[in-house]
This record gives structure tokens, sequence and C-alpha cells, in this order.
């Protein structure tokens, strides 16, 4: 599912706090799942669509 975007221009990340369920992180780490880059590639397929 997850797939590089390529970007012409350099990308500028900043620290972002976000609420998620503490039971949906939990299984996400159990499984390995990087929590910062799957909110990241939710959102850019979000973007992508609109």
């Amino acid at each position: 599912m997850s797939k590089s975007t390529v970007r012409e221009t350099p990308v500028f990340r900043r620290p972002t706090n976000v609420s998620l369920d503490a039971a949906l992180i939990g299984e996400a780490k159990e499984l390995g799942i990087n929590v910062s880059r799957a909110c990241r590639d939710a959102i850019d397929m979000l973007l992508a669509g609109r």
C-alpha cells in the first residue's frame, strides 16, 4: 500500500500532535506500523483524490 511520492521541492517536516485511539496505536505498534508514516501516507492519498 505504501507508495513513495516523488516531490519536486524539498519536504520540510514539523512536529505535530495528533490524538488517536490508544488501542489503535497499540495495535499498529504490535504490527510494526510506523504511525507517523501511516498518517502521512493517508493524508497524501486523501489530497491526491481531491
